[in-house]
């Protein structure tokens, strides 16, 4: 295989005609969900207003965690910071910009984006944590009762290992934000049905791994 063409059998329906994509899929009957995100990298919630947005023609409803009554959950992986707890929409504090605080549900698209647009959320800004040298400080928590920024470290990576080098160089390197995959937005469809009275669920959606995507929904919804 070293040194070969590979020719991809799945480039020609995927860029012209047969694909499928999460959009392709027809859920008649079905509800849209748009999440509304942070504008602020790291800072307190004081409140969300969720008023206007209930209000507007086709929505549905819109939901917080404190609606959702969500708890706070470790990481997935157990080898990072099990004492970083947070809740999939954030509670009390944001971390990023981009962060969902909460979501709306609506009759079509257009309205679960016009309910976003309505919501409005009080943040008290916090220093924002930029850098990994920033995070290596611990000068500012974005886990407070976590007590550090490290959410898994390597034994053996510190000085240590270069102090018998003769000559040792050291470069910073920065990578910039970008999108690897632009053919694979964050999207999803979902269908519940009742087969001889046992719940069953349907989830179409892009990930890199399909049982690690049904075994959260299985420990989330309890399916």
């Amino acid at each position: 295989m070293l040194g070969t063409d590979v020719i991809r059998k799945e480039d020609p329906a995927l860029l012209t005609a047969g694909g499928q994509y999460v959009d392709d899929i027809v859920a008649t009957g079905a509800l849209h969900a748009a999440f509304v995100r942070s504008p602020v990298a790291h800072g307190i919630i004081e409140s969300i207003d969720t008023s206007d947005a209930a209000s507007i023609a086709g929505v549905v409803g819109v939901y917080t965690a404190a609606d959702l009554e969500l708890a706070a959950l470790p990481p997935d992986m157990p080898m990072f910071n099990q004492a970083m707890l947070r809740t999939r929409l954030a509670a009390d504090r944001v971390r990023y910009v981009g962060e969902a605080i909460a979501v709306v549900v609506a009759e079509t698209h257009g309205a679960a984006v016009d309910g976003v647009e309505a919501v409005w959320a009080d943040i008290e800004p916090f220093d924002a944590v930029v850098t990994v040298h920033d995070s290596l400080s611990d000068r500012t928590l974005l886990f407070p009762d976590a007590g550090t920024n490290t959410i898994f470290e390597i034994p053996g990576s510190g000085d240590e290992v270069f102090a018998d080098c003769d000559v040792t160089v050291e470069l910073s390197f920065r990578n910039h934000r970008l999108a690897p995959c632009p053919l694979e937005p964050r999207a999803a469809v979902a269908k519940w049905e009742t087969i001889d009275g046992v719940e069953h669920l349907t989830q179409w959606s892009e990930n890199q791994g399909a049982h690690g995507t049904r075994d959260g929904l299985v420990a989330a919804l309890g399916v």
